[in-house]
């Protein structure tokens, strides 16, 4: 039987007589009721989310100025969380007259008609529902300036391995990425305040003048007249200045961050969430290994992960006492030695020189791409004691890597690739992964390599004789010692993901191993090849294996192992169409 959608009232007062009329118009009352208060709970949570008071919870005070204190405010908090507990208190009753109302309609109409009336009852209410909620959204424009939508987040990027299940808040906090900055708490005056004083050292040259006098009362606790300087007119002036001008960023800047606080409430939420994960001890919160994003893992899978890398006896050795102390005086000994016999610039003495150094600090990077989510070591080396010689060092072997043969980006890849011959188009596209390259970079041939090129191949040698530019080197890349779980570690071979010699290193290794090779691609089957440090973008032939080549290019070096990844879609068509699946490359 088929039931009319409008005039509804009078077809059942007709054919099921009154009592099922107002049975119908109870429910159709209380599921209206309902869903008006929810959208009341609604508009009252927002205003409590966004720190907007309804009017009807303004009042007046004897005095107006008390209107702008704490306690009115508090009051007004007060009252509107009552108002919200009123409202669930009357949703709850409602809830259950409405299910009682919906139970007596079903129990005295056939199943058809109850469902029929059901879908009625909803499409007739959401007019009533879009105006009321229309003037909700009026209502909080007035109070405040519009309140902008939030950008849309993607979730996609928020990789969950753990067992933790998150929430949608906690997902979408997340999704900003872990770069996202906070408002801070408070201003950190005392950090305003000493940088300002270092600037005003600086420009005025003042440092410069009193180091004299610093040592003096470091080591007689007293100056001598001749070390007291009077400021002039023009940097009293200045100073002056400045401590102005500091005061109005220190006003204004907690002024902002108060402002931001009361319009940008989930700030305050991210923050309580951000807390709740990181109080979460069986949890590790990272970022993948390549593009951005954040990881999940369980902490215990991830220390399992990372002793597996650690535990390689060949590549790292556990140390009983932190060696730091005693590697940063040697270095200082031999960099002072090197600067008397004037083997090396003052530029390079004051980069390379350490100063209060500490350990380095161990992580893992989860490959979210590959099977099994293996973990990239990453050193963090800023503040270690060979962190300013790695940077020295680079700068004196930058010029030996081959620019030719590099990838600059996708632009001068792609138009290498549409300058082959159309008969490439036949090749099968493979790419061809090292597995772990800094940690098997081979220390003892790469730096035999160096030292081969400086003060053989050049015909002007470095002005550092030829053994102390290996104590460096060794310096820089095997007295590489780390923290990791609270233990200490030392890296005996291969290098440091982190470190500022750690790329050049590895593509030094790379091109000689290319060079000495290179002539035996054509005969394996490799027709075309492009390196982009450990990921290598090959043409290969349409009868070689891609399991054989890459059987043989693990021969070649001990320390090197190639995995690889055979695209299922490649098209090199008239030139100008390319099509490349790999995630890697």
């Amino acid at each position: 039987m088929d039931f009319p959608v409008v005039n509804i009232d009078r077809f059942l007062g007709i054919n099921y007589g009154n009592d099922i009329l107002r049975t119908y118009r109870t429910v159709k009352k209380f599921y209206r009721r309902h869903q008006s208060i929810l959208l009341d709970i609604q508009f009252l949570k927002t205003c409590r989310l966004h720190g907007i008071i309804p009017k009807f919870l303004w009042f007046k005070t004897a005095n107006d100025d008390r209107t702008n204190s704490s306690v009115y405010k508090s009051c007004q908090r007060r009252f509107l969380n009552l108002q919200i507990d009123l409202k669930y208190r009357d949703f709850r009753k409602v809830k259950q007259e409405y299910l009682a109302s919906l139970d007596l309609l079903k129990n005295s109409i056939s199943d058809d008609l109850f469902k029929h009336l059901k879908e009625v009852i909803i499409y007739i209410s959401i007019p009533l529902l879009q105006v009321k909620e229309y003037k909700m959204g009026q209502k909080l424009n007035s109070y405040v300036k519009p309140i902008k939508p939030k950008s849309p987040t993607d979730r996609k990027i928020v990789n969950n391995l753990s067992s933790r299940v998150l929430s949608n808040e906690e997902t979408d906090c997340l999704a900003n990425g872990l770069e996202f900055g906070l408002l801070p708490r408070r201003v950190d005056d005392m950090n305003v305040i000493s940088n300002i004083e270092q600037f005003f050292h600086h420009i005025t040259n003042i440092y410069q003048h009193h180091k004299p006098l610093m040592d003096e009362l470091e080591e007689k606790n007293k100056a001598a007249a001749r070390d007291i300087r009077i400021l002039t007119e023009k940097e009293m002036t200045l100073a002056s200045n400045l401590r102005s001008i500091t005061d109005t960023f220190r006003r204004q800047a907690n002024r902002f961050r108060q402002q931001q606080y009361k319009f940008s409430p989930e700030h305050q939420q991210y923050r309580s969430l951000l807390k709740q994960l990181k109080d979460d001890p069986s949890i590790i919160i990272t970022r993948p290994d390549k593009g951005r994003g954040a990881v999940l893992m369980n902490k215990n899978e991830y220390l399992l992960k990372m002793y597996e890398i650690i535990n390689d006896s060949s590549k790292f050795k556990c140390l009983r006492n932190d060696p730091t102390i005693g590697r940063e005086q040697s270095l200082i000994t031999l960099l002072n030695r090197l600067l008397k016999e004037k083997s090396i610039t003052e530029q390079f003495h004051k980069m390379a020189s350490p100063k209060g150094s500490n350990p380095g600090r161990l992580y893992g990077l989860p490959k979210v791409h590959k099977s099994n989510i293996p973990l990239r070591p990453v050193l963090s080396a800023l503040g270690t004691f060979n962190y300013g010689l790695g940077k020295a060092l680079a700068g004196i072997l930058w010029d030996m890597i081959d620019q030719k043969t590099l990838v600059r980006d996708s632009f001068s890849f792609v138009k290498d690739l549409q300058a082959l011959p159309k008969s490439f188009t036949y090749y099968k596209m493979v790419s061809f992964d090292i597995s772990s390259l800094y940690t098997n970079v081979p220390l003892d041939d790469t730096i035999q390599l160096i030292l081969k090129n400086l003060y053989e191949t050049r015909t002007t040698p470095p002005t550092i004789k030829r053994d102390d530019m290996q104590q460096l080197l060794i310096f820089a890349t095997k007295r590489s010692h780390f923290l990791f779980d609270g233990k200490l570690y030392d890296q005996i071979d291969g290098v440091s993901m982190g470190s500022p010699l750690a790329p050049l290193l590895a593509e030094i290794f790379l091109q000689d191993f290319e060079k000495k090779n290179s002539s035996t691609f054509t005969s394996m089957g490799i027709m075309f090849y492009k390196r982009y440090v450990d990921d290598t973008f090959a043409l290969i032939n349409s009868t070689s294996s891609p399991s054989d080549i890459c059987h043989q290019l693990s021969q070649f070096h001990k320390s090197i192992k190639f995995t690889y990844e055979e695209q299922s879609l490649a098209t090199i068509k008239n030139q100008k169409v390319l099509f490349c699946t790999s995630k890697r490359f």
